[in-house]
């Protein structure tokens, strides 16, 4: 903290710190350093408090592996570190939660003639590391490929000056809820409603074909991986169909869960990127074949956009 301001802190649980430390954080009005540095223990002697506070959850962060995939991020404006979240959560479907929320308060004093300025830590919201290691896998710790840095600082960048159009926010309301939904079943239910709420269409016929086709165009680089998204999210809607006409409360053994988050994920990114400002998408896709989805990406950074590493591993793991 280099000048007298008020700043708010987020800690997040669940990251390989390499790959967060490679994002543009100063780009969008965001600092960080990993949970244990010497930056850290700064931090805790500069704000007064802030050790007291934290006393309980640090006592059990090595235990946990804290110092090794935990990440502290600053800013000026509460606003960016929820924004932040909300693109971490969108890339893939990794399982990180807060862990420790806070805002550091400027304060200054007249004493003896002089002026005693410090930072005060009044309050402190956590989870408990425990939980959120308990519901961590290690295929859930954010982990992101070296090939994929380029495109997921762009990606950053997008998300904080793209404005959101009223159905965007309606489809991460939605997502919110099925990210922190703890019922695998009910979760993977959440995730096609974002799907199905985007098949805007007079003909009520033909959803499921509606719902494949979409994808397909939307998520798939080329035209054998349309192909196998078509195939199998025909699949995972069957899977779908009979958690709801059954009412059963369990999913089928195949990897259909993770495959359906990240076929959300790439959609959720894909309108970003093309700028879809109102909620005619599915016009749009429907007018297109398998394999072209860069057509309808105007920004010229954009052109070659793929999917990202870890979405194409759940999609690859569920085409075999």
């Amino acid at each position: 903290m280099n000048q007298p301001d008020n700043y708010s802190f987020l800690v997040l649980y669940g990251l390989d710190t390499d790959s967060i430390a490679k994002l543009g954080l100063q780009n969008v009005d965001i600092q960080g350093f990993k949970m244990g540095s010497a930056k850290f223990k700064m931090l805790l002697k500069e704000i007064t408090n802030l050790e007291r506070l934290m006393h309980e959850e640090l006592k059990w962060g090595s235990y946990y592996h804290a110092d090794e995939i935990s990440y502290v991020f600053y800013s000026r404006n509460r606003g960016a570190l929820d924004h932040l979240f909300d693109f971490l959560t969108i890339l893939s479907p990794w399982k990180i939660m807060p862990w420790l929320e806070f805002d550091a308060k400027f304060l200054s004093y007249a004493k003896d003639g002089k002026t005693v300025q410090y930072y005060h830590a009044p309050s402190l919201t956590s989870n408990t590391i425990g939980s959120l290691y308990r519901q961590l896998e290690n295929s859930d710790i954010i982990y992101f490929h070296r090939g994929d840095s380029r495109l997921l600082n762009k990606l950053l960048s997008k998300y904080f000056s793209f404005t959101q159009p009223a159905y965007y926010k309606r489809l991460l309301a939605l997502y919110r809820q099925a990210y922190v939904e703890s019922r695998d079943y009910f979760k993977f239910l959440l995730l096609f409603m974002i799907i199905e709420s985007l098949i805007i269409d007079d003909d009520t016929s033909g959803v499921v074909y509606k719902i494949r086709r979409l994808c397909s165009v939307l998520v798939g680089d080329d035209l054998k991986m349309s192909e196998e998204i078509f195939k199998k999210v025909g699949q995972a809607y069957t899977v779908r169909s009979k958690l709801v006409h059954q009412a059963r409360s369990t999913l089928h053994e195949g990897r259909y869960l993770p495959f359906i988050h990240s076929v959300v994920c790439e959609i959720l990114m894909t309108l970003m990127v093309i700028d879809q400002a109102d909620d005619k998408i599915f016009m749009r896709a429907n007018a297109l074949g398998f394999g072209v989805k860069q057509s309808l990406i105007k920004d010229v950074s954009f052109k070659r956009y793929r999917v990202l590493t870890n979405n194409y591993i759940n999609f690859y793991a569920s085409f075999k």
